[in-house]
């Protein structure tokens, strides 16, 4: 039994509960959770793409994007880059019929102006049900489209310069956030996230308030950290990996199925398991997934996490986080001299079973938010994501020197 202080896990948890406080979430509404039938086995699917931000999403989601021709469907929490919202556009202009859901509450005002506008040019544009009178989740903060019925892109990335930033063949490396992306060509994987978006879609608008709660996100001033080394170009960029080999597909949604999908992976961890996260906050399930790795570490497994420093609070609570439940010695900080922010939400098991989605490592984002990825079992791709969190870890930063060499600047909270 892993030697966990779980009075500290709690205090952490109460802490992690304060702060989202000062978020615009909604208020979640279980009991509308549209009644949608997940898998029980997963879908076989032989036709991949994968890859990473900064180095090369752009590309792969822009080529994905170009080949609509009959129907796009997006469900993308933020949608900020104007050269995103192009290809949405140029996609309609081409005879797609454009469906688009986005997150009320995590886009800014004039950001919803231009996507409000675009139903000017015929496209259908809902806000997420996290807000008004079809909030259901306490944000919508799934990241996916659906390409014609047979292609799904699904991603850690919003659709932000930072996110997936433009950069085409040829150009240089540009600074931006650490992202996995992963492009699947399959008729019934295609079908499935489509059953999903239509569920969200037609949530009924009942009239009720909107749910959100406290100040809005445009008046919280966040801290952030900066690196006190110059900027500089990693050694290893990463191309768009192209896989075809059958290959098991499992959707992994929350708040309906992500923990118990990727808590049965966890459990059977028998070399090593990889968590690279944004965060990983104590709380609900949370808890939870730390006590499964901490026991499979017990039982000889090699255990590595990487999260992000850019925001101070976030990463002190995960150092809290992970210390209460003796795994503070396998944590690294994303090194900040090549990116901007560590935005994955990524788990590798022994290798081979590779998660990639939106879902981050928070009570909220595992029981009450809407999220979508994938779990997929594939030594190739499992192998692809491992070896760029292998060079992510080799030029990361150990715990205790992140405060050496990283600087704060700004305050505010944030979680």
């Amino acid at each position: 039994m892993a030697n966990i202080d779980f009075v500290r896990l709690k205090k952490v948890a109460d802490q992690v509960d304060a702060l989202q406080q000062s978020q615009a979430l909604g208020k979640f509404r279980p009991e509308r959770i549209p009644n949608i039938a997940f898998p029980t086995a997963p879908f076989s699917c032989s036709a991949f793409e994968a890859g990473v931000s900064p180095d090369c999403t752009y590309r792969l989601i822009s080529a994905a994007l170009e080949e609509a021709k009959h129907t796009l469907l997006v469900y993308v929490y933020e949608i900020h880059a104007e050269y995103m919202v192009d290809l949405v556009k140029q996609a309609h202009a081409k005879g797609a019929k454009v469906r688009l859901m986005y997150d009320h509450g995590g886009t800014h005002a004039e950001e919803r102006d231009v996507l409000e506008a675009l139903a000017d040019d015929g496209l259908e544009i809902k806000p997420a049900p996290s807000s008004g009178g079809r909030g259901v989740f306490t944000v919508c903060h799934q990241k996916f489209v659906v390409i014609d019925g047979k292609t799904v892109v699904v991603e850690s990335a919003n659709w932000a310069e930072t996110s997936i930033p433009l950069v085409k063949e040829g150009d240089p490396f540009k600074k931006g956030n650490r992202e996995w992306m992963l492009r699947m060509d399959d008729a019934e994987v295609a079908k499935f996230f489509t059953a999903v978006f239509d569920a969200d879609w037609n949530i009924p608008d009942l009239g009720a308030p909107g749910g959100l709660v406290s100040v809005d996100e445009d008046d919280i001033v966040e801290a952030m950290m900066v690196p006190a080394e110059l900027v500089a170009r990693p050694q290893k960029i990463f191309d768009i990996d192209k896989f075809d080999g059958a290959t098991a597909v499992m959707p992994i949604f929350s708040p309906n199925n992500y923990f118990d999908v990727v808590s049965a992976r966890l459990e059977k961890a028998e070399e090593s398991i990889i968590l690279q996260q944004q965060y990983v906050l104590a709380g609900d399930k949370v808890d939870d997934l730390l006590q499964i790795v901490a026991e499979r570490r017990e039982k000889g497994v090699d255990v590595r996490i990487m999260a992000s420093a850019t925001f101070p609070k976030n990463w002190n609570l995960t150092v809290e986080t992970l210390d209460a439940v003796g795994l503070k010695d396998c944590l690294k900080a994303l090194n900040l001299k090549f990116f901007t922010h560590l935005h994955n939400k990524g788990v590798i098991v022994d290798r081979t079973h590779v998660a990639v989605s939106s879902t981050n490592w928070s009570a909220n984002s595992i029981t009450k938010a809407r999220e979508a990825g994938v779990l997929l079992t594939s030594k190739h791709l499992a192998g692809y994501y491992a070896g760029v969190f292998d060079e992510d870890w080799n030029e990361g930063i150990a715990a205790d020197d992140v405060r050496k060499k990283l600087l704060e600047v700004g305050g505010g909270e944030i979680v």
